[in-house]
């Protein structure tokens, strides 16, 4: 189970333009992008709880919908992929792993950005959250992955930058290596099985990691 911004794509330019014009749009002014940044990964109900000051269920909804627009007129295919992921991608599947996305974005969305990058074809399937909220959270929809690939804990790893995947990959008892290239930082990543500096750390991890 591989992340998607952060550990495949640098895609931090599209969502913050897209998190700081919704922010704005509710009459809040945008923090620094160091500061939205952090918030990459999470999903956007509590992004916004967090940015916009309010527990609001009908302001989150709308927010969370705002930021879908802009973020689908086109900010959404604002990335980069880091070096090696095609590599890193490989390098799962020529161990015989079946190769999904889980990820806390909306699967519409992740969907459409997997297609458009070069590493479409080697992925098997995308998972992420649903349109009103369902799985945003990451242990949540790693539960949801592993029951629906019928895969036991122990033969799954999860690769991710952020608290949410190390965390949530350990609430279900899964390996997980944390990625220091991403988002994240080394500290809210120490739960992790294995850290990784770059994407040629995750392939020597995952010939070392006994997860099949």
């Amino acid at each position: 189970m591989f992340d998607l911004d952060g550990t495949l794509l640098d895609s931090q330019r599209g969502i913050l333009s897209a998190l700081a014009e919704t922010i704005e749009h509710f009459g809040v002014t945008a923090p620094p992008a160091d500061v939205l940044v952090t918030h990459v990964g999470a999903s956007l109900w509590t992004i916004f709880e967090e940015l916009l000051g309010t527990s609001d269920r009908a302001t989150l909804d709308a927010a969370a919908a705002e930021y879908r627009r802009r973020y689908g007129l086109g900010a959404m295919f604002e990335y980069t992929m880091y070096d090696g992921v095609l590599e890193m991608i490989d390098a799962a599947r020529t161990q015989n792993m079946r190769v999904v996305i889980a990820t806390a974005k909306a699967v519409p969305y992740a969907e459409r950005v997997v297609a458009s990058t070069p590493f479409a074809a080697m992925i098997d399937r995308v998972y992420g959250s649903e349109l009103d909220g369902v799985r945003t959270q990451k242990e949540d929809l790693l539960r949801y992955v592993l029951e629906h690939e019928a895969v036991d804990p122990s033969m799954a790893l999860m690769v991710g930058d952020r608290s949410h995947d190390v965390n949530g990959a350990h609430a279900n008892g899964v390996h997980s290596i944390g990625v220091l290239y991403g988002y994240g930082t080394r500290e809210e990543l120490q739960r992790a099985t294995a850290l990784a500096e770059t994407t040629t750390d995750v392939i020597t991890i995952l010939k070392q990691l006994s997860v099949r």
